[in-house]
């Protein structure tokens, strides 16, 4: 398994964790914008509130990019905020401790629509 973050200390502590545990884990900061995925390298790809954290352009193409990313029959699991988030307008209760981290906030259907192009 192989993980990527902007975060140091996100990919320090899963590099301890997996320590931990004896897992074949590893992980590398880099920023997503210069992500480079190599094509028909994975099994699974999960994005778990990655895509809205750079602009729409470039989810746009690291999107394409993830798709490319696949096995033949693999599987992509992509999680983004949509623009009903309490954490889009600044208001309400149940504000995500990432939300000041989001650049694009999806509208309904967005996400879909991005794949299946």
């Amino acid at each position: 398994m192989f993980g990527v973050d902007e975060s140091s200390e996100a990919i320090a502590s899963l590099g301890e964790r997996a320590d931990e545990r004896h897992l074949d884990v590893s992980g590398k900061v880099v920023n997503l914008t210069e992500l480079d995925i190599e094509p028909q390298r994975y099994r699974i790809i999960v994005a778990y509130t990655a895509l809205d954290h750079v602009d729409a352009a470039a989810g746009e193409r690291l999107a394409k990019a993830m798709m490319a990313g696949l096995e033949l029959g693999g599987y992509l699991f992509a999680a983004v905020f949509l623009a009903d988030d309490p954490g889009c307008t600044g208001r309400g209760g149940g504000v995500s401790e990432t939300a000041a981290y989001v650049r694009h906030y999806y509208r309904q259907g967005e996400l879909r629509d991005q794949f299946s192009g």
